[in-house]
């Protein structure tokens, strides 16, 4: 009796004054939907009354419980209004109160300025949907807040199984200097796994009609895991022996055009260090320049140039400065799908004339416009030149060529919280007119990715 009494004068409250010849009694399914009208017509102070009369009769009403923090979120009582919605995510028992809950504290968060914790929150409402339509407005969400957060986030986890885990030979013997020599241990190809874990945050500045600022700073570590046979070829070598990580800061200015949608400029400063094998490996300063011209038909023409200063933390390695250009085209064929060729070449100059090279790679990449098997297949292939201009293991110079073909398949119909896995193989040969950088490598790489 005292929750009607309350909600009658709530909504007395509510109503023109017209409204009053008569007294007026709620029960509870109708309160509620008192509440919701409430609520979604902005009457928020009437909405947390109802809500609240709700909650004294039944602590554990989910939708009380939502009504309460969409109120206290409209009031600007922003954590009262993510408790509320915790609650309610709590005690949520079907699907369907579990997407509205996880929807509701995405809000409040995204109100509080909290929008990482809001694109969360959103991938839980995804995962929850109890029908395909739930989950598209789910990801609607996701997208228009991500589109406002400055702050993004992004993981990187993958196995990779690899014939060649420390980038060794491939032959047996080789012959430096016109002698024959066995190759043996960590000199040859050592198999095993490779584990990649990595993160990248990135903050955009507010944005001027034509200028966007980024900052970024990443970090990936690429740790080995010898299998039996390479510690039986290499018994001295250990899994840190092997482990490759970096970490990069980064400030990235893009200049759209004044027709924005004809394409951009862009120029990125990048500052990284390396270590290999635990140690400090080497630092580096890189500027990259892009030019991106959207050419109709939905292409793009890409141009690029950039420039890096490298010094090695190792005894007696003097400094290497490389420089490169690079263009290409990504186009989708209609019935046919996505293509994208890319060539670049570089050079590169330092007083050890053994890292002194000119190179040109070339590449092309496809994805067929339906699924096969089920899956979003992306097939590869590549090749690149090396020509060096002297080497430390014979008279002369020193001429390699990499050829690298891939395929990946991405699983849209197997997927978590918004991640699908992606399964890729990769095949690399090099050759080279030294025998010990003859290499193969075969790897099977498994990690995830968002689909949204």
């Amino acid at each position: 009796m005292r929750m009607r009494s309350l909600a009658a004068a709530v909504l007395i409250a509510a109503l023109p004054l017209g409204a009053l010849a008569a007294p007026v009694q709620l029960d509870p399914p109708q309160m509620r939907e008192a509440a919701r009208i409430a609520v979604d017509g902005g009457r928020d102070a009437a909405a947390l009354a109802m809500a609240d009369a709700l909650l004294l009769r039944d602590p554990e009403d989910v939708f009380a419980l939502l009504i309460r923090s969409r109120a206290l979120r409209g009031l600007g009582r922003f954590d009262a209004a993510i408790a509320a919605a915790q609650s309610a995510w709590d005690l949520a028992d079907s699907d369907a109160q579990s997407f509205d809950a996880a929807r509701v504290m995405a809000q409040a968060l995204s109100s509080a300025g909290r929008r990482s914790r809001a694109q969360f929150w959103l991938r839980r409402a995804a995962e929850a949907a109890p029908n395909d339509g739930f989950r598209d407005v789910a990801i609607r969400d996701y997208r228009y807040v991500r589109a406002r957060n400055p702050l993004q986030t992004s993981l990187t986890f993958a196995i990779t199984p690899s014939s060649n885990v420390n980038g060794g030979s491939s032959e047996e013997e080789a012959v430096l200097f016109g002698l024959p020599f066995v190759l043996g241990g960590a000199t040859r190809a050592l198999s095993g796994t490779q584990v990649t874990a990595g993160a990248e945050l990135r903050y955009r500045l507010p944005a001027t009609r034509r200028v966007q600022d980024e900052f970024s700073v990443a970090g990936q570590t690429q740790h080995a895991v010898l299998s039996d046979a390479a510690r039986d070829q290499a018994p001295d070598a250990s899994n840190g022996d092997f482990t490759y990580t970096t970490l990069d800061l980064a400030w990235r200015r893009v200049f759209a055009d004044a027709e924005a949608r004809r394409g951009y400029n862009a120029t990125t400063v990048t500052l990284g260090q390396g270590w290999y094998g635990g140690d400090p490996l080497s630092h580096r300063l890189r500027l990259d320049a892009e030019r991106v011209q959207r050419i109709g038909g939905g292409a793009e023409l890409r141009l690029g140039g950039h420039l890096q200063y490298e010094e090695f933390d190792t005894a007696n390695s003097p400094p290497v400065l490389k420089f490169g250009l690079a263009g290409g085209t990504v186009r989708r064929i209609e019935g046919v799908g996505l293509l994208r060729l890319d060539l670049e070449t570089a050079v590169s100059r330092s007083d050890n004339v053994a890292l002194d090279y000119r190179s040109v790679r070339g590449s092309v990449e496809y994805r067929p416009d339906r699924p096969i098997l089920s899956t979003e297949l992306t097939l590869s292939a590549s090749l690149k030149m090396q020509d060096f201009d002297a080497s430390s293991f014979a008279t002369g110079g020193r001429f390699d060529s990499t050829a690298t073909l891939g395929a990946e398949m991405l699983f849209r119909e197997i997927e978590s919280h918004g991640f699908s896995p992606v399964l890729s193989v990769t095949g690399a040969w090099r050759s080279s007119d030294i025998d010990l950088y003859d290499s193969e490598t075969l790897g099977l790489r498994l990690g995830l990715r968002s689909s949204f």
